[in-house]
């Protein structure tokens, strides 16, 4: 109820709707254990150079939302993460937009890195 009005009914089966005010704190609870399964596959946390930091925080992935960054400080810690995270939206029947799905790669200096890297059976640009 909103304004003393009640909403429309809507039939949802899966997912939640686009729009509403819960619809981002439902999802985030929905993926709360996105950390655990990159753990459970032995995916790489990002290194912060400090060994009680890296300690205490073990850093593999940023949301805010519906949107998702995954951190890896190597190519095959990448690798490694989307074969993880592709299992994942498996298991919980999520689907990826590989069209709005980037890679960036920060480096020192001006080092011009590529990656071959493959979500499922799509190349990332």
């Amino acid at each position: 109820m909103l304004n003393q009005e009640i909403s429309d009914t809507f039939v949802c089966n899966v997912g939640v709707k686009q729009g509403e005010n819960l619809s981002s704190v439902l999802f985030a609870f929905y993926v709360n254990d996105i950390e655990s399964k990159l753990t459970e596959y032995n995916c790489s946390y990002v290194n912060f150079g400090d060994d009680f930091l890296n300690m205490y925080l073990k850093l593999f992935v940023i949301m805010y939302a519906d949107d998702t960054i995954i951190l890896c400080d190597s190519e095959d810690g990448m690798k490694q993460a989307l074969v993880a995270l592709n299992l994942y939206c498996n298991e919980w029947k999520l689907k990826l937009n590989c069209n709005k799905t980037k890679v960036v790669v920060f480096s020192r200096g001006r080092q011009n890195l590529t990656m071959n890297l493959n979500l499922v059976v799509k190349t990332l640009k």
